[in-house]
């Protein structure tokens, strides 16, 4: 079973007041059930913005599964890189395929130019 995007929302509505102080946040993509479609950034922008203050995100996950997750990130920089994840600092990802990588790479190089770098590590899933 699959999430609809008004469940996302509704998870999003309850968590943003506990959102906006985490510093640290750890996504295992592959444990979560699809968020609409793979690929659909809406649901993951929608679950992101309300971290306004974490400073590192890991995410352990597969090719597909984590797709929405970094069209998001890339999305995000044709808007404005800085209104996503204001304070992010470091990002760690375990999983991602060449294409993503790249995906995740237009958004730290966006976050550069901006002002407010971003650190990627790519790391091996164990």
């Amino acid at each position: 079973m699959g999430w609809e995007v008004s469940q996302v929302g509704h998870i999003c509505a309850r968590l943003s007041p506990l959102a906006s102080s985490v510093k640290q946040l750890t996504l295992y993509v592959s444990d979560l059930p699809p968020i609409q479609r793979k690929t659909d950034p809406a649901p993951w922008l929608q679950f992101l913005t309300p971290y306004n203050s974490v400073e590192e995100i890991e995410v352990f996950g597969q090719g597909a599964l984590c797709t929405g997750f970094a069209c998001a990130l890339q999305q995000s920089t044709w808007k404005a890189a800085q209104e996503l994840l204001p304070a992010l600092r470091v990002l760690k990802i375990h999983g991602f395929n060449p294409r993503l990588i790249r995906l995740t790479m237009l958004f730290a190089t966006a976050r550069q130019l901006t002002g407010r770098p971003v650190i990627v590590h790519r790391l091996d899933q164990d």
